[in-house]
């Protein structure tokens, strides 16, 4: 916030204590004396104090005299919308108290501040600039809200400050109890000082459950700080307390102190069971702190705790700006072993952007989406889809504020992994918890048990009743009489379970009738088939769905006996199975399959589909395929016996054979011409494309084809016809078509070359090739020869540039080979398609996807990909050095000079990094942290003076680019291999070495080794 000014001029409107008489500079004081003035008259008096919100932004984004400017309006304005009598003092920098004699209504002071709000929300022109802002405001009247100057100017604060916090905007009136609750916060604030300053007096860990959702064995825990004292005996909660720690930057302090109490605990009950997890809150306040995450690391080894044991979680107590940042730290933190969880999630500031820049290993939903995830539907679907983005993401799940077995088994049938609550226990104290939770427990399982766990050793128990059997079982199990609503006699719990309806609720709402939950589309299906079965015998097996109480449908099948006792009327046994998944699965598979023959018999190609077998069996054959050859699927059946062979002309059956054996391999693309017999006597030139398809899981292949060209009788096999409709299709497409006959090396061209390429083509293939890079020579010639040899070779990019220049177009060529009827190459055929435009728009958005926009370095996840590239392929005598390096005090850099200037430092940064060597690898991992990668000598002398040099280098250059801006650099090195082989071995320790760099007084490089 800005100091008042104490040799600034009053401004217009403005009054300041007279000098002589106040003896005070305008500000805090000369409002304070105003008020002095005021009681000792005795006059009644009303105080309004506005306040800009958000004034460092202004301050920030234009600049610190503008800011000047809209305090001066701001001044102005309230001066102009008071009575002749009252009068306006600035006092706490961006702050205005206006004080009107006799005015001691609240209500007219709320209008006089909604008119300066409604003012300031409309906005300035302020030297050409449009700004618009909102103010906050605090009203006190004398003598209701204060008896003495001082006790009027802290109340006024109080009620401002309120203002603020309740989202600005605002007014807020004084009232005793907003003082009295101002007072117990700041006997709050003085006495926590106080309690932290002699060792944490009054703080304590409480330790709550986390058990296994499935098989309700503990899991872990998670540590809760607490905090009492005797001036406060009604308690204060950590929603009262922590707040405070985090806004007065004490919470570091704190949680490097639950970390001990939590971390010691762990050692010792992870010796107890070593698969043990215990959870940790970490506000974003502390990661704040580049260095905590050093400190974690440090505490573990300490307190000789494994990483693996530990799950770090963020809360969810400030706005998180900087989740690029966080990432970075949680992905040092997993890198070093630690778990990382999201807690709290659904509540606060909560973002799916989380996802996708923090990598986690787990997600606690919050307890307020369990208020009514018994009943509520929308509710269930919320948790259950946010269960399955978790698990997609391979991400587990923890559900916090179970409370009820009811609610227990709704979170446990979504798929939660974890849950924690007051169900299965309160936050104990340290000794309660291991002495209720963990003494006596067998140590944990180790990886090698867990076959042991299914495939138990059979152990004589207890056989439980049949009844308790039938209640346990995973299935419905239910007695109905034989009437027409089929009543139900018996229900067991696992049809209850299924159907959701207790045991009450079957008997009121659906008044005992097992045909009552039947879905309404399939009652006279189930109706009629249960009747056609109990007449044919007395066994039903039927599928079909019910309703659940929730509304939701269920596919299950259902198999019933009928049982005929001696005395009284026979009944029916029924057992029921949740066959939804599988069923929904079919249904979709099947209408899949449907779909695909749909799009198949409507393609407005010839299609067909060939076994692979001695007669090329028909499986399909498309109804154009049929319209080409005038056959039906059933004369094709009955006349030629299914075989593909026996439509094709005998002269081409060799010749297709020999061209199919050559090149059929699954998944190539092949070419065939050949002729078939039309229902009508003609023979038609076919021209197909066909690929054979993968084995399928009984090992068989297909032929699948597309009809590309068909020709009547007098047409020839050889050679490309320009003209037919394909073709002329294929130029309004914008595509060029060609021939090239192998014997003479001509090339022909469609009429469009020029049109689509700007410049007429050559004649032959030579100066054809002349019009393209050298490099690409190589590779187009390579394809006309594969298509020469019967291949199809794959489509290539290449460049031409058809005016001879060195302007390239990037095209797309796709080429093919006609054969003469023994097999030898005579044309070769193709289509060339300018993809210029997209080509470049393509490549931009690779190196787009590749490049930090703003350094126009690499990226964190492709510099990780081609520095692992780099380390797998080097030779035995290889040697690079990894460096992370790190702008000191950047924070106070953008503090000070702004985020323009950071910016530019970040550039230049990068630049000087870059400028060396182009071996090097250059990338920004976050923030102001860069990664390089470089080759380098055997010797670690080398490789300091050289790390040396760069810190000296980015200095100089930084200071070119802004002389006002003294930046300095700290280095971290790892070297491959003697420190590691992989990216992140080598970038965990290059992170120590930049830590101990950091610890020596920054501005230096340090290696691992050190």
């Amino acid at each position: 916030m800005r100091e008042a000014r104490p040799d600034a001029q009053p401004r217009q409107g403005v009054s300041h204590a007279d000098d002589a008489q106040a003896g005070l500079a305008s500000g805090e004081g000369a409002l304070r004396a105003r008020f002095g003035e005021y009681v000792r008259t005795g006059t009644p008096f009303g105080v309004l104090a506005v306040g800009v919100d958000n004034f460092d932004r202004i301050n920030n984004l234009y600049s610190y005299a503008f800011g000047d400017l809209v305090l001066d309006k701001l001044a102005e304005l309230v001066s102009d919308l008071l009575p002749e009598d009252a009068e306006t003092l600035q006092f706490d920098g961006d702050c205005y108290g206006a004080i009107i004699p006799s005015v001691v209504d609240a209500d007219a002071l709320r209008a006089l501040f909604a008119r300066v709000l409604a003012e300031t929300t409309a906005g300035f022109t302020i030297e050409g600039a449009v700004v618009a802002f909102k103010v906050s405001g605090g009203i006190c009247v004398y003598p209701d809200n204060g008896l003495t100057p001082d006790e009027l100017y802290r109340n006024l604060h109080i009620a401002l400050i309120d203002a603020k916090r309740r989202g600005r905007g605002r007014c807020t009136v004084c009232t005793p109890e907003l003082c009295e609750a101002s007072h117990k916060t700041l006997l709050l604030m003085e006495t926590l000082q106080a309690c932290i300053a002699h060792g944490f007096e009054g703080f304590s860990a409480r330790y709550q459950p986390i058990v296994d959702a499935q098989t309700e064995e503990l899991h872990g825990c998670e540590v809760l700080m607490r905090w009492s004292d005797e001036l406060f005996p009604e308690g204060v909660t950590p929603f009262e307390f922590i707040p405070y720690l985090e806004e007065s930057g004490l919470i570091g302090m704190a949680t490097s102190w639950l970390m001990d109490e939590a971390f010691e605990k762990a050692a010792r009950w992870t010796a107890k069971d070593p698969s043990f997890v215990m959870n940790i809150n970490l506000s974003k306040y502390v990661l704040d702190d580049p260095s905590f995450k050093f400190r974690i690391v440090e505490t573990a080894k300490t307190h000789r705790v494994e990483p693996r044991n530990i799950m770090l979680e963020l809360t969810e107590s400030g706005m998180i700006t900087d989740a690029a940042d966080l990432g970075g730290t949680f992905d040092f933190l997993r890198s070093q072993g630690f778990g990382v969880a999201f807690d709290d999630f659904g509540t606060g500031y909560a973002s799916l952007n989380l996802f996708r820049v923090i990598a986690a290993d787990e997600l606690k939903v919050d307890r307020s989406f369990l208020e009514r995830i018994t009943y509520d539907v929308n509710d269930q679907r919320i948790v259950s889809s946010i269960i399955d983005l978790c698990h997609r993401m391979n991400l587990s799940v923890c559900v916090e504020g179970v409370e009820t077995e009811e609610v227990l088994g709704v979170v446990r049938a979504l798929g939660a992994d974890y849950i924690q609550g007051y169900l299965y226990d309160r936050p104990l104290d340290a000794a309660a918890f291991e002495e209720k939770h963990l003494d006596g427990r067998k140590q944990g399982k180790a990886a090698s048990d867990v076959a042991s766990l299914v495939y138990a050793r059979a152990q004589p128990v207890q056989p439980l009743s049949p009844s308790e059997l039938i209640d346990r079982a995973h299935a419905g199990v239910f007695q109905v009489a034989m009437d027409e609503n089929f009543t139900f006699i018996t229900c067991n719990e696992g049809y209850r379970r299924m159907l959701g309806y207790t045991a009450p609720e079957i008997a009121t709402k659906l008044g005992n009738r097992a045909l009552a939950i039947v879905h309404p589309d399939d009652m006279a299906s189930v109706n009629e088939e249960i009747r056609r079965q109990l007449g044919q015998g007395d066994t039903v097996l039927i599928e079909f769905r019910i309703v659940r109480a929730d509304g939701s449908f269920l596919w299950i099948t259902g198999t019933g006996n009928v049982v005929r006792p001696k005395i009284g009327t026979p009944y029916l046994v029924v057992v029921i199975m949740d066959t939804d998944r599988f069923k929904r699965k079919s249904l979709r598979v099947a209408k899949e399959l449907a779909m695909t023959r749909g799009i198949l018999d409507d393609a407005p190609a010839a299609i067909k589909c060939l076994a692979d077998d001695d007669r090329f069996t028909v499986k399909y054959l498309s109804p154009e395929f049929l319209a080409v050859i005038g056959y039906t699927r059933e004369e094709v059946r009955d006349r030629f016996d299914n075989s593909y062979l026996n439509l094709m002309h005998p002269d081409d059956i060799p010749t297709a054979l020999a061209a199919v054996k050559k090149a059929a391999k699954p998944g190539r693309e092949f070419g065939l011409c050949y002729r078939l017999r039309a229902s009508d006597g003609r023979l038609l030139w076919i021209e197909t494309k066909t690929k054979l398809s993968e084995p399928d899981e009984n090992g068989e292949c297909y032929f699948v084809s597309v009809v590309t060209t068909v020709e009547g009788p007098n047409a020839q096999s050889g050679g490309l016809l320009l003209e037919n409709r394909y073709q002329t299709a294929s130029k309004s497409w914008g595509d060029v078509l060609f021939n090239l006959y192998v014997d003479t090396g001509i090339v022909e061209f469609t009429d469009n070359y020029e049109n689509e390429l700007g410049a007429p083509p050559r004649k032959t293939l030579a100066e054809q090739l002349a019009l393209s890079p050298e490099a690409d020579r190589a590779v187009i010639e390579n394809s006309i020869e594969q298509a020469k040899r019967g291949e199809v070779p794959s489509p290539i990019e290449m460049r031409i540039a058809p005016k001879g220049d060195e302007e390239y177009l990037w095209c797309s060529l796709s080429v093919n080979c006609a054969e003469t009827s023994e097999g030898e190459p005579t044309t070769v055929f193709g289509r060339i398609k300018n993809i210029d435009a997209e080509k470049r728009e393509r490549d931009e958005l690779v190196h787009e996807s590749r490049t930090d926009l703003l350094c126009n370095v690499y990226n964190k996840i492709t510099v990780e990909s081609m520095a692992q590239t780099t380390l797998d392929h080097a030779g035995p005598d290889d040697h690079f050095a990894f460096s992370i390096i790190d702008i000191d005090n950047f924070k106070d850099i953008n503090d000070r000079a702004g985020h323009l200037v950071g910016d530019r430092m970040l550039v230049s940064v990068a630049g000087a990094l870059q400028e060396q060597d182009a071996d090097k690898l250059v990338g920004r991992i976050g923030g102001d942290e860069f990664v390089t990668v470089e080759p380098c000598g055997a010797s670690s002398a080398d490789v300091l003076a050289h790390g040396e040099d760069v810190i000296e280098r980015i200095a100089r250059l930084c200071r070119e680019e802004d002389p006002s801006v003294d930046l300095h650099t700290s280095m971290g090195i790892a070297r491959f291999p003697e420190d590691g082989r992989s990216f992140y071995d080598l970038y965990k320790h290059a992170d120590a070495a930049l830590y101990l760099a950091k610890e020596r007084g920054k501005n230096q490089v340090c290696l691992y080794r050190e």
